[in-house]
């Protein structure tokens, strides 16, 4: 019999796996796309629809739905007949195209909804599994807060006999832990899910818990077992902005999934800086500074694209024009079909300016559209460097993430990082 999960190689920071599920093939590490990711990627098509009408969508061979519940919404599940079914023509509208990518549902409960009834539970694989868009089933873990697991095992036994009862035998559960979890509460977790023969795991990512992730990486390091991390920022708040998403796999986190913002868009780099900024009222697109962002810039002559950010794969981060020019000069190394042709300058000269303006939200589409051909792109000339070096190896020779590596002393764990201090 085949296994569905198999290392292709492991070294002490990091590992390739080849992932077989429902006859569609995948190798990692890799990024996953999410939905509104493939939203962004159909509005960049229907505004340009002439110019790129060929082009092929983002090469993502996992792609992840996202449905946000709140206490009062799980509930509804429950209570209301509408719900269920309302949920289930979402999943359905968001999965219909991309047949070749494996398509998982993340069902992400709020703060609120950190402990949840095992009906809710029900109704949550029950609707995952009557959209028949899917190819597993995702359990949020319903009470990571307690440190029982009694209820984890209750409710994935309770999908997987769902799931039976609807002729749906072959396709698998994956449990669905938050990082929150106290990492002597998640061993207990993942030592219960292997036991039952889980070989699909995912998990719910959260800031600075590097303890949950280190234990991740002791237990399922040397497993066969595909684990997958979900909501992952981008990039880390500092200057130039590290790429988050590319330093899980030194967890030994498999593949990797961006974070959607609650209640609308993510915002950009610059909106999320300190700094006060009002929109221009002569033009929505167009952002004042109100503060200068750097020393030699007097202020109230500030470009309202210079703080804007695009992903470079050979520097590894996320970082501005002025930044790009110091680490990497002129070229973009990039040949997506966004970046093709152009220079730093002429990419921020095409995308950032619209009827002779500047575009903030012009040039956001074009940067993330960008970012997800160039980080898969990346992940994928990762996975040839394993097949005989460590990630670690690889990572060291990005610029921006061998000083993020240096500085950040969290990230310092172990003795697989001695290198960089």
């Amino acid at each position: 019999m085949n296994r569905p999960v198999r290392i292709i190689n492991m070294t002490d920071s990091g590992r390739t796996l080849s992932v077989s599920i429902n006859s569609k093939k995948f190798t990692t590490p890799t990024r996953a796309v999410i939905h509104t990711e493939l939203d962004k990627f159909a509005q960049l098509v229907t505004r340009y629809q002439k110019q790129i009408s060929s082009v092929e969508p983002p090469p993502s061979e996992i792609q992840e739905t996202v449905l946000d519940f709140t206490k009062g919404s799980l509930q509804a599940l429950v209570s209301r007949n509408e719900e269920v079914p309302r949920r289930i023509a979402s999943l359905k509208k968001r999965n219909k195209n991309g047949s070749n990518r494996l398509k998982i549902c993340n069902p992400r409960l709020t703060t609120q909804t950190e402990t949840v009834n095992i009906n809710e539970i029900r109704m949550l694989a029950l609707l995952q599994i009557e959209a028949h868009c899917l190819d597993m089933i995702t359990i949020p873990d319903p009470s990571f807060t307690n440190p029982s697991a009694d209820l984890l095992d209750a409710a994935l036994a309770q999908a997987r006999k769902l799931a039976d009862d609807h002729g749906m035998d072959r396709i698998p559960i994956m449990p669905l832990f938050d990082l929150k979890t106290e990492p002597d509460d998640l061993e207990l977790r993942l030592k219960r899910v292997l036991d039952e023969g889980h070989t699909f795991i995912g998990f719910r990512y959260r800031m600075k818990k590097f303890a949950s992730m280190e234990r991740v990486r002791q237990i399922l390091a040397d497993k066969e077992v595909w684990v997958h991390l979900t909501g992952v920022f981008k990039n880390h708040s500092s200057r130039p902005i590290k790429p988050q998403i590319h330093i899980m796999p030194l967890y030994s986190f498999d593949s990797v999934s961006s974070y959607k913002y609650f209640g609308g868009p993510r915002k950009s780099s610059s909106e999320a800086l300190e700094f006060p900024i009002v929109p221009e009222r002569r033009d929505p697109g167009v952002r004042v500074y109100l503060e200068h962002m750097t020393a030699h810039i007097p202020i109230g002559i500030i470009d309202p694209l210079a703080n804007e950010r695009r992903f470079d794969s050979n520097a590894l981060g996320f970082l501005t024009k002025d930044i790009h020019h110091d680490l990497c000069g002129d070229a973009l190394n990039c040949d997506c079909f966004i970046c093709a042709g152009r220079t730093i300058d002429q990419f921020y000269e095409t995308y950032g300016i619209e009827n002779g303006s500047p575009s903030l939200p012009r040039l956001r589409l074009h940067q993330n559209i960008h970012e997800l051909y160039a980080s898969h792109s990346e992940f994928q000339a990762a996975q040839k460097r394993l097949t005989n070096e460590s990630y670690l190896e690889y990572l060291r020779e990005k610029p921006v993430v061998q000083q993020y590596l240096k500085n950040e002393r969290e990230f310092i764990i172990s003795s697989r990082l001695d290198s960089f201090t």
